[in-house]
């Protein structure tokens, strides 16, 4: 029944998403061609209308990466918080399993979204070095800026792969985690009978600062090994366990959230 969740899910959100997707696309072709016309175009008349599509090319991405949120709050707000709600919760499934498939549906949108900006940012670097009158420097900037990077933190090309792989793990748990925390505080707000909204949002404010100090706290606890790690290990090291340590409480953070949601979902949802 999950899987039937999940394509459901996916439809839902591809009605939104994938028009938002191709749009990047297209956008993200169209800029690319200007920067390569304007540099050789004097025109000032041609020259604005490229400038245009540049700066629907940046307001695509933009766009983007807030309907990727906006589309996540409202999937989870309309079929679960509203009238909608009454037939989700009596279908022979379990709240777990309506939970993670707008949460896996959510998570792979918002993956897909972060793939595009970043492959949409990287073409867009890789012409604006193309057009440098430099044809050397042009061929060897992008392998020297790598180069660079490895030598200025003292680390391996195996190295370099593995704190890649970490900082992904990180960002999926993170992603994850703020996904259930407005999940959370949308299932808390709607257990009271008024103002459920209101009390959506502080609930969401509330959890924040809650977080904020735990983690504040946290890291004042760190600062011994912020020194230990400056004076005797490498930055790789001290950069992996930044990392680790991050997935730790994203971890942590998404289970008490999880926990929240589902609690909340099964025991105190006033749809009324």
């Amino acid at each position: 029944m999950l899987g039937k969740l999940i394509k459901h899910e996916f439809r839902a959100m591809s009605r939104v998403m994938l028009p938002i997707s191709i749009l990047v696309v297209l956008t993200t072709a169209a800029a690319n061609f200007s920067f390569r016309t304007i540099s050789g175009d004097n025109n000032d008349f041609v020259n604005t209308i490229l400038g245009l599509f540049i700066a629907a090319f940046v307001i695509s991405m933009i766009a983007a990466a807030v309907m990727s949120v906006v589309v996540m709050v409202m999937r989870f707000y309309n079929n679960l918080m509203r009238d909608e709600g009454y037939l989700m919760l009596t279908l022979p499934v379990s709240v777990h399993e309506l939970v993670w498939s707008k949460l896996i549906v959510s998570i792979v949108w918002i993956l897909i979204v972060i793939l595009l900006i970043s492959l949409a940012g990287f073409v867009s670097l890789v012409n604006g070095i193309a057009m440098d009158p430099d044809p050397e420097f042009a061929d060897v900037s992008l392998a020297l800026v790598r180069s660079n990077l490895l030598e200025a933190f003292e680390m391996t090309q195996s190295e370099f792969s593995l704190l890649v792989i970490e900082w992904i793990g990180f960002a999926l748990v993170s992603a994850i985690a703020s996904c259930l925390q407005f999940y959370a505080a949308m299932s808390l707000g709607h257990c009271a009978a008024n103002r459920k909204i209101l009390l959506s949002i502080v609930a969401y404010i509330g959890m924040n600062i809650v977080f904020t100090v735990a983690l504040s706290i946290l890291g004042g606890s760190l600062n011994n090994i912020f020194v230990f790690y400056d004076s005797s290990d490498s930055i790789c090291q001290f950069i992996t366990f930044i990392c680790l340590s991050g997935i730790a409480a994203s971890t942590v953070k998404a289970a008490v959230l999880y926990l929240i949601t589902t609690l909340s979902l099964k025991k105190g949802l006033n749809l009324a």
